[in-house]
């Protein structure tokens, strides 16, 4: 009975902590799917692969999770890019701690979010 007591507790307590671990990046899932199941969604083909195939800097590569700059929650409900951002805008996100430690103000060592090539952010290539 001691032996099933424990297995059940053990059991238990696995399923306790798998459930509270954080969600896994949506790109586990979401990774190279068809152009026609992108159509309609959030994110395109274009952002998709620029995540993919043409993010190159090693500093970066963290950013394939969408949740490191879009809000989960926001994701599904938001009219625009920048609303689905953490904090709701571009603002909001560049001046956060996570990306103000490299992208601040005086541009070392990364360019600060008011430079920030919009035509590469918005391709999702960053540092192509």
């Amino acid at each position: 009975m001691k032996k099933v007591l424990l297995l059940v507790f053990f059991v238990t307590s696995a399923f306790m902590v798998s459930a509270s671990a954080s969600t896994p990046a949506c790109v586990n899932c979401h990774a190279g799917l068809p152009d026609a199941a992108l159509q309609g969604g959030k994110a395109h083909a274009e952002q998709y692969q620029g995540i993919h195939e043409k993010m190159t800097n090693p500093m970066h590569m963290s950013l394939k999770d969408c949740a490191s700059c879009h809000s989960p929650e926001n994701l599904k409900s938001a009219d625009s890019a920048s609303a689905s951002l953490k904090g709701g805008s571009l603002e909001a996100l560049g001046t956060s701690a996570s990306c103000v430690g490299c992208h601040n103000k005086a541009g070392t060592p990364a360019a600060y979010y008011t430079d920030w090539n919009m035509e590469r952010v918005k391709k999702h290539t960053f540092s192509n």
